[in-house]
């Protein structure tokens, strides 16, 4: 085995290697395409009814371009021996603008995100009112969803803008799924 060429930037640290191949390989695509990073963060102990764990756990993300595929991506709490999956997940768009982000939280909770742009960073809170439960009124949903969100405001998880937009996309998805 050659010492590597001191000029280079590299010092040999002298110990000898076994003989093999060495493989770096390096993503460098430029497609200039559009994406969206989701981080899911479950709200037990924040909000009543609540199931998941902080970190979100469990969760399945599922994101829908606009006239697209839908992708999804399982939060995974390790992959292997002492590693760590990401827990926010990359969503590409191709060159799609906006879409749609469904989550399906443990326990079978689903919410939904309307509207969603490129290059959008979202932290999407579990909120604990199922917009796709036929058995839940429509009168008692639209009162759970601002509770849980009045709940995650007091507790600083959303801001006015979020709180906002996060019940404005659930009632959306109730009215979607069973008044049409």
């Amino acid at each position: 085995m050659r010492p590597l060429d001191p000029s280079a930037g590299f010092t040999w640290a002298g110990i000898a290697q076994q003989g093999g191949q060495l493989a770096i390989e390096i993503n460098d695509t430029n497609v200039n395409n559009n994406w969206v990073k989701v981080t899911a963060v479950g709200t037990v102990g924040l909000t009543d009814n609540a199931r998941v764990n902080r970190d979100g756990i469990g969760a399945i993300l599922s994101f829908t371009p606009a006239n697209s595929i839908t992708a999804k991506k399982p939060v995974m709490g390790g992959a292997s021996h002492a590693s760590q999956e990401e827990l926010t997940a990359t969503f590409g768009m191709g060159q799609n603008d906006t879409g749609v982000l469904d989550v399906l939280w443990p326990g079978g909770v689903k919410n939904r995100l309307y509207d969603v742009e490129k290059f959008e960073r979202i932290t999407i809170p579990e909120i604990p009112c199922d917009f796709s439960d036929a058995q839940i009124g429509f009168e008692p949903y639209k009162r759970c969803v601002p509770r849980a969100l009045w709940q995650l405001y007091l507790a600083d998880r959303v801001t006015v803008a979020e709180f906002i937009r996060f019940n404005v996309s659930a009632i959306r998805a109730y009215e979607e799924t069973h008044l049409q």
